[in-house]
């Protein structure tokens, strides 16, 4: 794969609703931080195929539910959704979210509407308010 596909197809993106800093930033340059890049043109992931499978069954075996209940800090549990639709997975996510809610004392559920996976990226400025708020408001304070 050339890197100037991968560039091509990353300027096609839809990113979704973006915030100033975030426009700001080049997306396209941090997403291609992830890969590496030879002098011939093309790209390559940075971890190798072993380690990736690697990775891929540790997620598929791995079952943060089982540890909700060991959780005893405050814990803000950002997710992000586009669109309202009711997908298996958008279903699935929101029952993962609705028991972390449940087991982990002290937690709070917001969800990032329009959002994609990176938001981060994509609304650096709503996550740094939604920290700043919840700061601000001592919901991360011991005595919570």
């Amino acid at each position: 794969v050339s890197a100037s596909d991968v560039r091509t197809r990353l300027k096609r993106r839809d990113w979704g609703d973006r915030d100033e800093t975030s426009k700001s930033a080049n997306l396209e340059e941090i997403v291609m931080a992830n890969l590496l890049q030879h002098s011939d043109g093309t790209i390559s992931a940075r971890l190798s195929r072993k380690n990736h499978l690697e990775v891929v069954k540790a997620f598929w075996h791995h079952k943060p539910s089982q540890l909700f209940e060991l959780i005893k800090c405050p814990t803000l549990i950002l997710s992000a959704r586009m669109g309202l639709d009711k997908t298996d997975r958008q279903v699935l996510k929101e029952e993962l979210v609705r028991e972390a809610s449940q087991k982990i004392p002290i937690s709070k559920a917001m969800w990032l509407e329009d959002s994609i996976h990176d938001v981060p990226i994509q609304r650096p400025e709503l996550v740094a308010s939604i920290l700043m708020s919840n700061i601000s408001n001592g919901f991360f304070d011991e005595t919570n």
